[in-house]
């Protein structure tokens, strides 16, 4: 099977060189197990001839400039992606790399994911295609997505186990000291952290909020804490984060939790009280959907 690595001027070397190797692997892991040589894996770069690649992979790419912004894609670019997917290849992007797909109009609806600090960035260019900033690895028919930097490695071994079986998967991620069950970004997110709010009335919200020992506060105290309309807040944080405040609010808690989770030992029901929730079982479920592990787990890794 031919696979492209799209060869970007900004591309990260590591994402490439990382893909190349892996697979390159993968081929001998397969080879030793008496199956076959996967995969011919091709460098491409736009506006070369195609290689006429069943899979074509879109690296992380490195940014420069004052701040984090991606820059637009070259439209022939953008044209080859639409072609080459209508056709059936299979497209994989990670980080960076997942903002030409979406600008072709090849994600418009579907769930998507890159790197969180492009989360702003791409809520905003592209509000009709579904961010899911804490996934790690998100997969549809004919796209494979990858959010983090080092996600060229989930995208790659991903590849390997579909394209050369479990068996070769495994071998690799043994090799490479790789975890195969990895699936979200959000647990690697430092607990605490954020942008800058642009507007000065969230920026307000957020610092009263943070300020807060207990987070055991609705929408409507929320406001009129900082001397504000409940709709003003509303409106104001639909339009910045794409989402109102009560979902902000929702991961305000969360992160909370993991902060105290980080520190001084507490029993699992004294941190769901000091992050606002009387039910400590239903809290336990909210967490184990944001970051894809239980508290208990999360302590263990990251206390």
């Amino acid at each position: 099977m031919v696979l492209a690595l799209v060869d970007l001027d900004d591309a990260l070397p590591s994402c490439l060189a990382s893909w190349q190797d892996l697979l390159s692997y993968a081929n001998q892991l397969s080879v030793r197990r008496g199956g076959p040589v996967v995969f011919q894996v091709q460098r491409w770069k736009f506006p070369q001839p195609w290689p006429d690649a069943a899979v074509a992979l879109v690296p992380a790419r490195i940014l420069g400039g004052s701040g984090l912004v991606v820059p637009p894609s070259d439209p022939g670019f953008l044209s080859e992606l639409r072609r080459r997917s209508a056709q059936g290849v299979l497209l994989g992007a990670v980080c960076a790399g997942v903002f030409p797909l979406a600008e072709a109009g090849l994600l418009t609806g579907r769930r998507a994911t890159t790197h969180r600090t492009l989360a702003d960035q791409f809520r905003r260019q592209f509000p009709r295609v579904i961010l899911d900033q804490d996934a790690l690895l998100i997969e549809h028919e004919g796209f494979l997505l990858g959010g983090g930097m080092t996600a060229y490695f989930d995208i790659g071994l991903r590849l390997v186990q579909k394209m050369a079986g479990p068996a070769v998967a495994r071998d690799c991620a043994a090799i490479f000291l790789l975890d195969p069950h990895r699936r979200f970004q959000s647990p690697f997110v430092p607990a605490g952290l954020g942008t800058p709010e642009d507007d000065p009335v969230l920026a307000r919200a957020m610092d009263w909020a943070l300020a807060q020992q207990n987070l055991a506060f609705g929408v409507a105290q929320w406001a009129e804490a900082v001397a504000i309309e409940k709709r003003t807040l509303e409106r104001r944080a639909k339009a910045a984060w794409g989402f109102g405040p009560a979902e902000r609010l929702r991961r305000l808690r969360l992160d909370r939790a993991r902060i105290l989770l980080s520190g001084p030992a507490l029993r699992w029901d004294e941190v769901a009280e000091r992050c606002g929730y009387r039910d400590p079982a239903a809290f336990r479920r909210l967490f184990l959907q944001r970051f894809g592990q239980a508290p208990g787990e999360y302590r263990r890794r990251f206390g």
